[in-house]
């Protein structure tokens, strides 16, 4: 149950920034990567809970189930591992193109202001081409990097998570490798 949050955080971020109806990433292609990686964590996180439980319920009798234990140990450490490097990018990468949003074509912050606007505020956003004057360009730079921050945020709680059950995994690596299995 450690890594319920973990999934179901990664999960949701990823669809919230990919299929969403304020979606953006058609008009931001930096964000569809972000999401993606969101997906993936999200991905790794629930194939290390599964192999958590197979490892949690797998008896060791013989030499042979304590090799099989410490594989499926080392497959455990290796997607915790993965899912914190997926998580380090997210972390790395959302900080840097929160900065890079001010270098956006000056076009487009009209029409990523329609995308994100929720409540129907943005009165042009019927026209051809899309045009929100209520918000300004530095509105939508400020939104954008609320984004971002957000999506870095949430990386480094998921990175606490990863680190912490990476520690796990190899304890209990030490663990299974101690096993004293020989009967007299």
């Amino acid at each position: 149950f450690w890594l319920i949050l973990p999934i179901m955080g990664c999960f949701s971020v990823g669809y919230l920034l990919s299929y969403n109806r304020t979606s953006i990433n058609e008009l931001v292609d930096d964000v569809s990567w972000i999401s993606i990686g969101y997906l993936v964590s999200a991905g790794l996180f629930a194939l290390a809970a599964v192999i958590g439980a197979v490892l949690k319920f797998y008896t060791v009798l013989n030499g042979r189930q304590r090799r099989v234990k410490q594989g499926l140990v080392i497959v455990f450490i290796t997607t915790i591992f993965m899912a914190l490097l997926a998580c380090s990018t997210i972390f790395v990468t959302s900080l840097l193109y929160s900065l890079k949003f001010v270098l956006l074509p000056e076009g487009n912050f009209q029409r990523i202001a329609c995308q994100l606007d929720m409540s129907g505020s943005c009165t042009g956003c019927d026209d051809d081409p899309m045009q929100c004057p209520e918000w300004t360009d530095d509105d939508v730079k400020k939104v954008l990097r609320t984004i971002m921050k957000m999506c870095a945020t949430l990386a480094a709680i998921f990175i606490v998570y990863a680190m912490i059950t990476l520690r796990y995994g190899f304890t209990l690596f030490n663990y299974v490798s101690r096993y004293q299995i020989e009967y007299v």
